[in-house]
């Protein structure tokens, strides 16, 4: 069926295309906090001596094994968007 110009083929690429970029969005913000307190651990751990996942989560114990494994993803993700984004001018 046809509204116009915009048929329903078209209408559904559309949705697609909106949720895909709210996702990538989201995606990114999340990658940007996880960067953050990666990055203020590593001060902590740099100033003070204290790892602060490691106070919370435990030395070395799973949940912070994930945490650390999903900072380097994070960076990893925020490093290569950086690069293939568009630049805005």
């Amino acid at each position: 069926m046809t509204y116009g110009i915009i048929n329903k083929g078209s209408i559904i690429i559309i949705f697609f295309k909106l949720i895909i970029k709210i996702t990538m969005k989201t995606l990114k913000i999340i990658a940007l906090v996880l960067v953050i307190v990666g990055g203020l651990n590593w001060g902590l751990v740099g100033l003070f001596n204290f790892d602060l996942v490691a106070a919370i989560f435990g030395a070395m114990s799973a949940i912070s094994r994930i945490v650390y494994i999903l900072v380097g993803l994070s960076a990893v993700y925020l490093a290569f968007a950086s690069l293939v984004e568009p630049k805005v001018q």
